[in-house]
């Protein structure tokens, strides 16, 4: 489709007509980006005066290139990324280009019961969730629309804990909770943990919070069917499925890295076995498909694609470039 277009239409003359009428001297595509993108062609004919008008029937250049407004509203390919931060939630549309489209938010709030506790209530991440793409929703409908895969990233190393049913069994504790650093120094001091999962055990991490919780709260810890992080926890609302991916379970105490597979022996030392644990993927690996019931209410079709995703800490790495040994 856009191949099509760029046949149809001289975009050097366009952007430049287009730039000219808005008064901006600097007529790179970043300062295209830039420019808050219009609601419909109705809309850039009455924004935009004069020949640029012409051509907005078919695309609108103030907006990420390949952006298709009526009659090619919704037909350009569309990505969303989800990321559960600690204090909000944001969401985030771009094109295939890797231009911003639009994004919003919603707020978060941390509970401390006690002195070095931080926990929050998984629940609240969706309503979140939700609540960040219905503002997506009303501001940018088509573009939402035209999503075909979801990507997500997150706070890491916090516990999730589920029953057979996928109930949350308490509230999750987060990564800058400090309650298991006695736990934390007794697995650190087995040579195993630091030799195949290449970290040094830190109170944040997954694993102590487990012997925690098998130490403070048994009841809870003997109904426990799956550990989830935050993020992974967002994709089984998502898809039904429970996954995570390397970068996230590397932050677990329980990945064998060079293996890149869960450890048994790391989970044993801590009370745990595979079965708790969600199937491991590659973060570019497909780990399901957005469940009908939210594509519908979100305005996407069928079949939209949820990739394994990463750890907030991978995540920001591979965005500044950081990808290779070197880097």
């Amino acid at each position: 489709m856009v191949g099509n277009l760029a046949a149809t239409i001289d975009f050097a003359n366009f952007r430049a007509e287009f730039m000219a009428a808005q008064g901006v001297r600097d007529s790179s595509e970043g300062a295209i980006r830039r420019l808050t993108p219009c609601s419909s062609p109705e809309a850039c004919a009455s924004r935009h005066p004069g020949g640029v008008a012409r051509a907005l029937q078919t695309v609108c250049p103030c907006t990420p290139v390949g952006y298709l407004l009526p009659g090619g509203r919704g037909s350009a390919l569309m990505y969303l990324g989800i990321d559960l931060g600690t204090s909000g939630v944001k969401v985030l549309v771009m094109d295939a280009g890797q231009g911003v489209v639009g994004s919003a938010s919603a707020p978060l709030d941390v509970s401390r019961p006690q002195e070095g506790w931080s926990e929050q209530d998984p629940a609240d991440w969706i309503g979140a969730c939700e609540g960040a793409l219905e503002k997506l929703k009303a501001a940018w409908p088509d573009a939402l629309a035209a999503v075909r895969g979801i990507g997500l990233s997150g706070q890491m190393h916090g516990a999730v804990v589920l029953d057979r049913a996928d109930r949350v069994l308490r509230p999750a504790i987060l990564w800058n909770d400090g309650r298991s650093a006695a736990q934390a120094a007794r697995l650190d001091a087995e040579p195993m943990f630091r030799a195949r999962n290449g970290n040094i055990v830190f109170p944040g991490f997954t694993a102590p919070k487990l012997v925690w919780l098998c130490e403070h709260e048994p009841e809870v810890f003997a109904r426990v069917a799956k550990v989830l992080l935050p993020k992974d926890y967002l994709r089984l609302w998502l898809t039904g499925e429970h996954v995570s991916e390397m970068s996230d379970a590397a932050g677990t105490s329980w990945l064998d890295t060079g293996a890149r597979a869960w450890s048994a022996e790391l989970l044993a030392a801590s009370g745990m076995d595979q079965a708790q644990m969600p199937r491991l993927i590659e973060g570019t690996e497909a780990s399901g498909v957005l469940r009908p019931d939210l594509a519908r209410r979100w305005g996407m079709g069928a079949g939209v694609v949820v990739a394994g995703g990463a750890g907030d800490n991978a995540a920001s790495a591979c965005g500044m470039g950081v990808v290779r040994g070197g880097d």
